[in-house]
């Protein structure tokens, strides 16, 4: 193969060849100007143009608004139930109350009636 350097700048300058990057590379060319060197090219193959991926669609989010509005709907039931056990709890007299009382009243009993223990 015949190489001359004012042939490659100009294919490098039309075709615009990625591979032309220095003046003293390869390409098939039969006229010579000026200064011809001799070199043998290997890779002279063109390459192949890269298909463009199709863009997926996106799907759509209102899935998500929905988990959302699940979410929140559960959590204000929780809040609400949570509220209605308290209420619920402070009219209720809880087990420990009612012990502590009844220990209060048996260490009176013992004060007052001493007798009544014999």
């Amino acid at each position: 193969m015949w190489v001359c350097v004012d042939v490659v700048v100009v294919l490098r300058r039309l075709m615009k060849l990625r591979f032309l990057t220095a003046v003293l590379r390869c390409c098939l060319c039969e006229t010579f100007y000026g200064m011809i060197y001799t070199h043998t090219h290997t890779n002279l193959k063109k390459k192949k143009k890269k298909k463009k991926k199709k863009k997926k669609k996106k799907k759509k989010k209102k899935k998500k608004k929905k988990k959302k509005e699940k979410k929140k709907k559960k959590k204000k039931e929780k809040k609400k139930m949570r509220k209605k056990e308290i209420k619920e709890s402070k009219g209720r007299i809880t087990n420990n109350q009612t012990d502590l009382e009844q220990q209060t009243q048996t260490e009176q009993d013992r004060v007052l009636f001493p007798l009544l223990r014999s």
